[in-house]
Protein backbone atom coordinates (compact mmCIF):
# COMPACT_ATOMS: atom_id res chain seq x y z
CA UNK A 1 0.00 0.00 0.00
CA UNK A 2 1.43 3.48 -0.94
CA UNK A 3 1.99 6.39 1.47
CA UNK A 4 0.32 9.32 -0.12
CA UNK A 5 3.05 12.10 0.86
CA UNK A 6 6.27 14.01 -0.11
CA UNK A 7 8.63 13.53 2.72
CA UNK A 8 9.58 10.59 5.04
CA UNK A 9 11.68 10.52 8.50
CA UNK A 10 15.47 9.16 7.49
CA UNK A 11 17.61 8.95 11.15
CA UNK A 12 17.53 12.73 12.00
CA UNK A 13 16.81 13.80 8.11
CA UNK A 14 13.84 13.58 6.12
CA UNK A 15 13.83 12.43 2.66
CA UNK A 16 11.45 12.54 -0.47
CA UNK A 17 12.26 10.61 -4.54
CA UNK A 18 11.71 13.65 -6.58
CA UNK A 19 11.61 12.99 -10.56
CA UNK A 20 11.42 15.85 -12.76
CA UNK A 21 10.15 15.91 -16.26
CA UNK A 22 10.55 18.80 -19.10
CA UNK A 23 8.66 20.09 -21.98
CA UNK A 24 5.67 17.79 -21.10
CA UNK A 25 2.52 17.95 -18.89
CA UNK A 26 2.03 15.73 -16.14
CA UNK A 27 -0.94 14.09 -16.90
CA UNK A 28 -2.86 10.59 -16.64
CA UNK A 29 -1.33 10.10 -12.58
CA UNK A 30 -3.39 8.68 -10.47
CA UNK A 31 -5.71 11.30 -8.59
CA UNK A 32 -3.84 10.64 -5.31
CA UNK A 33 -0.66 12.25 -6.69
CA UNK A 34 -2.35 15.84 -6.71
CA UNK A 35 -4.53 15.36 -3.67
CA UNK A 36 -1.47 14.33 -1.73
CA UNK A 37 0.49 17.29 -3.11
CA UNK A 38 3.41 15.50 -5.29
CA UNK A 39 3.27 17.25 -8.07
CA UNK A 40 4.66 20.22 -8.79
CA UNK A 41 3.43 22.05 -11.80
CA UNK A 42 6.70 23.79 -12.41
CA UNK A 43 8.48 24.43 -14.90
CA UNK A 44 10.21 22.04 -14.30
CA UNK A 45 7.15 19.60 -13.63
CA UNK A 46 8.28 17.44 -10.61
CA UNK A 47 6.84 14.32 -9.18
CA UNK A 48 7.31 13.53 -5.98
CA UNK A 49 7.11 9.32 -5.66
CA UNK A 50 4.98 7.89 -2.81
CA UNK A 51 6.23 5.45 -0.90
CA UNK A 52 5.76 1.55 -0.11
CA UNK A 53 7.31 0.96 3.01
CA UNK A 54 8.50 3.11 5.94
CA UNK A 55 11.19 1.33 8.47
CA UNK A 56 12.60 2.76 11.56
CA UNK A 57 14.75 0.53 12.63
CA UNK A 58 13.04 -2.40 13.05
CA UNK A 59 13.44 -5.96 11.96
CA UNK A 60 16.35 -7.72 11.51
CA UNK A 61 18.21 -4.34 10.38
CA UNK A 62 16.96 -2.64 14.04
CA UNK A 63 19.91 0.15 13.59
CA UNK A 64 18.65 0.48 10.09
CA UNK A 65 16.13 3.16 8.89
CA UNK A 66 14.29 2.37 5.09
CA UNK A 67 12.16 4.02 2.83
CA UNK A 68 11.19 2.42 -0.44
CA UNK A 69 10.30 4.29 -3.06
CA UNK A 70 8.02 3.41 -6.11
CA UNK A 71 8.90 5.51 -9.15
CA UNK A 72 5.89 6.55 -11.70
CA UNK A 73 5.62 4.78 -14.64
CA UNK A 74 5.45 7.58 -17.17
CA UNK A 75 8.03 8.59 -20.20
CA UNK A 76 11.49 9.42 -19.53
CA UNK A 77 12.26 11.60 -16.82
CA UNK A 78 14.94 14.12 -17.53
CA UNK A 79 16.01 13.77 -14.10
CA UNK A 80 16.08 11.89 -10.76
CA UNK A 81 16.75 13.34 -7.09
CA UNK A 82 16.75 12.17 -3.62
CA UNK A 83 16.04 15.56 -1.85
CA UNK A 84 16.85 15.65 2.58
CA UNK A 85 15.51 18.09 4.58
CA UNK A 86 15.96 18.86 8.31
CA UNK A 87 13.66 16.93 10.44
CA UNK A 88 14.72 19.11 13.72
CA UNK A 89 15.10 22.51 12.52
CA UNK A 90 17.54 23.81 15.41
CA UNK A 91 20.15 21.79 14.76
CA UNK A 92 23.96 22.91 12.44
CA UNK A 93 24.08 20.06 9.36
CA UNK A 94 26.99 19.47 7.01
CA UNK A 95 27.06 16.09 4.02
CA UNK A 96 30.11 14.88 2.87
CA UNK A 97 31.15 11.77 0.64
CA UNK A 98 34.29 10.07 0.65
CA UNK A 99 35.14 11.10 -2.99
CA UNK A 100 34.97 14.57 -2.40
CA UNK A 101 37.34 17.25 -0.91
CA UNK A 102 35.07 19.79 1.59
CA UNK A 103 31.25 19.25 3.12
CA UNK A 104 28.67 20.29 1.17
CA UNK A 105 24.77 21.06 1.92
CA UNK A 106 22.88 22.54 4.37
CA UNK A 107 25.28 24.48 6.82
CA UNK A 108 27.79 24.29 4.54
CA UNK A 109 30.00 27.61 4.00
CA UNK A 110 29.05 26.78 -0.21
CA UNK A 111 25.50 25.77 0.10
CA UNK A 112 23.01 27.81 -1.42
CA UNK A 113 20.25 25.88 -0.19
CA UNK A 114 19.38 25.77 4.03
CA UNK A 115 16.94 23.91 4.58
CA UNK A 116 17.08 21.19 1.33
CA UNK A 117 19.43 19.05 -0.57
CA UNK A 118 18.95 17.87 -3.72
CA UNK A 119 20.94 14.90 -4.85
CA UNK A 120 21.34 13.55 -8.40
CA UNK A 121 20.00 9.75 -8.23
CA UNK A 122 21.92 7.07 -9.39
CA UNK A 123 24.42 10.24 -10.21
CA UNK A 124 27.01 10.20 -12.79
CA UNK A 125 28.59 6.90 -12.18
CA UNK A 126 24.94 5.41 -12.22
CA UNK A 127 25.39 3.87 -8.70
CA UNK A 128 24.56 6.50 -5.60
CA UNK A 129 27.74 7.16 -3.59
CA UNK A 130 26.58 6.97 0.26
CA UNK A 131 26.62 10.31 2.07
CA UNK A 132 27.52 10.88 5.64
CA UNK A 133 25.97 13.42 7.45
CA UNK A 134 26.71 15.31 10.22
CA UNK A 135 24.36 17.10 12.91
CA UNK A 136 25.49 18.98 15.73
CA UNK A 137 22.15 20.40 18.13
CA UNK A 138 21.74 20.70 21.19
CA UNK A 139 25.63 20.42 22.35
CA UNK A 140 25.28 16.89 21.07
CA UNK A 141 26.85 15.43 17.40
CA UNK A 142 25.78 12.70 15.58
CA UNK A 143 26.72 10.90 12.18
CA UNK A 144 24.66 9.37 10.00
CA UNK A 145 25.69 7.51 6.38
CA UNK A 146 22.75 7.16 4.19
CA UNK A 147 22.58 4.91 0.33
CA UNK A 148 19.97 3.97 -2.30
CA UNK A 149 19.89 1.28 -4.64
CA UNK A 150 17.29 -0.55 -6.84
CA UNK A 151 15.60 -3.02 -5.70
CA UNK A 152 14.11 -3.99 -8.92
CA UNK A 153 13.60 -1.88 -11.72
CA UNK A 154 11.06 0.60 -10.07
CA UNK A 155 11.84 0.16 -6.72
CA UNK A 156 14.19 2.24 -4.96
CA UNK A 157 15.60 1.46 -1.26
CA UNK A 158 17.18 4.44 0.77
CA UNK A 159 18.54 3.46 4.08
CA UNK A 160 20.04 5.39 6.65
CA UNK A 161 22.32 4.44 9.74
CA UNK A 162 23.54 6.82 12.67
CA UNK A 163 26.94 5.77 13.10
CA UNK A 164 30.35 5.76 15.35
CA UNK A 165 33.06 7.71 13.39
CA UNK A 166 35.49 4.75 15.61
CA UNK A 167 33.71 2.05 13.78
CA UNK A 168 33.61 2.96 10.39
CA UNK A 169 35.27 4.86 7.41
CA UNK A 170 33.46 8.68 7.88
CA UNK A 171 35.04 11.48 5.46
CA UNK A 172 37.66 13.31 7.58
CA UNK A 173 36.70 16.76 6.29
CA UNK A 174 32.82 15.68 7.72
CA UNK A 175 34.62 14.70 11.37
CA UNK A 176 36.73 18.01 11.44
CA UNK A 177 33.94 20.42 10.24
CA UNK A 178 32.70 23.13 12.77
CA UNK A 179 29.88 25.42 12.79
CA UNK A 180 30.65 29.73 12.72
CA UNK A 181 28.81 29.88 15.74
CA UNK A 182 30.33 28.55 19.35
CA UNK A 183 26.53 28.78 20.41
CA UNK A 184 26.14 25.40 18.52
CA UNK A 185 29.22 23.02 19.57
Amino acid sequence: MKIWKKFYRLGFLKVSFETTFTEQSITGLDPRYREGGLIYNGPPQKVYEPALEVGLGSGEDALVDRVVFELVQYPAPNFRYLQFTRLNVNGWIVAARLTEDKVFGFDAPNSWDKNYLHLAYPGMSGVFEPVYFKVLAHKKQDLMVVWAEEESDRRIVVKGMVIDARMTSVPNHLILAKPASAALR
